[in-house]
């Protein structure tokens, strides 16, 4: 459950708990997301008609259209990755050269800019053709022809006809259209105004080993634990915790209690400068003095639950439009603590199960009977009993063994000369009789219990020398068939 890396030692060579986890990470992306958008826009002659010769071009302007974004007000974003089609129709009776332009999309400098030719209309029925393209990688100016708006996009479509062609009488009756579908579009950088957004969500986090803890119980002191929260994002913002639970195995509860506990934390924007993000921090701390979290520790939860909210812009447009998200942007929750690694237990069992399997001619060579030796070198201010039980299919117990001794504990105090750091050796002999032989047939499972007490039942500390070194040996008496 704690591995070497998130350990630390002291000049004395006791151990502390050094935790950097990552516990969330809130993408704003995931909210930020110009939803499909779907445009038919139509232009015909504003005076009666006109003649169009071979090669000639029919006028036509630059028009807009609005991203329904709500409160969201984008001036200019970048596209990961997303689809468009634009479906052209054209009412002429020749072959027509339609040129789609979006005037602010761009990508490596160069405008967006896409030719089909549409075939003639037949009998009244305009020709059609559909023009497919990948937005991936573009960046869209969205603040629209006079530079100041903001979700709107710029196109414009040229008609001309074939040099090679007819020419032809262009009639104000003759409607050109255009429908242009946008869809799954994913940023990867966004400015703007990004809107008050809410992003709430509750995890769990599941520590399976805890619920072999079948009783006793924990002490410890001393506690220091900080949740680190970092605003990746270039806007201002609020985070709420709304929960922190821990929830034993038996469905003992303990909420950790705080004052910073549902009450809104300011976050900062993250600064940007040359294209690199400094995030905003804000920390939430829990000692033994200010909140009860040694009884959150002390529940023995096998799952903790957060429940959080990050409200995007609490406070409206203080940014006059320049709030800004980076690709890789986010916000993130991190679990750090530094505290003596100092433990109290008091009947702690722990239960695990292993697979096992013997199979043996009970009429043939076979064990008759025998002993399991185990010895144990200890120097954790730690005593404790270990007891087997050998278990069928359907983890029934089918006997139990138990030593008659027990592992002792090293040491009861602070430990000073560490050049002769105290231990003891236990020996702990698990007899089997023929009967508990003969039961190893059936064992399917062997049951491992665990029986641990600190010394003085009071909070010990844990050292760089100490550890639990363990032999196991057997001696059995062997059967011969006749």
């Amino acid at each position: 459950m704690v591995d070497s890396n998130q350990i630390g030692v002291a000049s004395d060579h006791s151990l502390n708990l050094t935790l950097d986890q990552n516990l969330l990470e809130a993408d704003l992306f995931e909210y930020l997301n110009i939803p499909d958008t779907s445009v038919v826009q139509e232009f015909s002659l504003n005076f009666l008609n006109w003649y169009v010769a071979p090669g000639g071009s029919i006028p036509t302007d630059v028009t807009e259209f609005e991203f329904l974004l709500g409160d969201v007000e984008l001036n200019n974003v970048v596209i990961s990755e997303g689809q468009a089609s634009v479906e052209i129709e054209n009412p002429l009776i020749e072959p027509t050269i339609f040129t789609i332009t979006f005037p602010g999309v761009t990508k490596n400098g160069q405008v967006f800019t896409q030719t089909k030719e549409i075939p003639a209309a037949q009998n009244g029925v305009p020709g059609m053709d559909v023009l497919n393209f990948d937005f991936s990688d573009y960046q869209l100016d969205l603040t629209g022809e006079n530079g100041t708006a903001f979700n709107k996009l710029e196109s414009q479509l040229v008609v001309s006809l074939s040099p090679d062609g007819n020419g032809v009488n262009v009639t104000n009756t003759d409607v050109f259209r255009f429908t242009l579908d946008i869809s799954e579009l994913k940023l990867k950088y966004a400015r703007g105004y990004f809107g008050n957004i809410h992003i709430t969500d509750t995890e769990t986090l599941y520590v399976d080993e805890l619920n072999n803890i079948i009783s006793g119980l924990i002490d410890v002191e001393n506690v220091d634990l900080s949740f680190y929260v970092e605003n990746g994002v270039n806007v201002n913002g609020e985070l709420t915790l709304e929960l922190l639970q821990s929830k034993a195995k038996d469905g003992t509860t303990v909420d950790l209690q705080n004052p910073q506990i549902n009450v809104a934390q300011s976050l900062n924007a993250a600064q940007s400068v040359n294209g690199t993000q400094t995030p905003g921090e804000a920390f939430f701390n829990f000692t033994s003095t200010n909140s009860n979290i040694e009884d959150f520790i002390e529940n023995l939860g096998s799952s903790y639950t957060v429940a959080y909210d990050i409200e995007i812009n609490p406070w409206g447009n203080t940014s006059g439009g320049y709030d800004e998200i980076l690709e890789g942007s986010a916000f993130s929750l991190d679990l750090r603590s530094n505290m003596p690694l100092a433990l109290g237990v008091q009947d702690l069992l722990y239960r695990d199960t292993i697979d096992f399997e013997l199979t043996q001619d009970l009429e043939g060579n076979h064990l008759n009977s025998g002993r399991l030796i185990l010895n144990t070198k200890n120097s954790f201010p730690f005593s404790g009993s270990v007891g087997l039980k050998v278990l069928d299919e359907n983890k029934q117990v089918l006997t139990s063994l138990s030593a008659g001794s027990t592992i002792q504990e090293a040491y009861a105090a602070a430990v000073t000369n560490l050049s002769d750091f105290p231990f003891v050796e236990n020996q702990l002999i698990f007899t089997l009789s023929e009967g508990d032989v003969e039961l190893m047939n059936q064992a399917k499972y062997i049951g491992l219990e665990f029986k641990v007490d600190a010394a003085n039942n009071d909070v010990q500390q844990i050292y760089l020398e100490s550890k639990l070194i363990l032999e196991l040996l057997t001696d059995f008496e062997f059967s011969h068939a006749l």
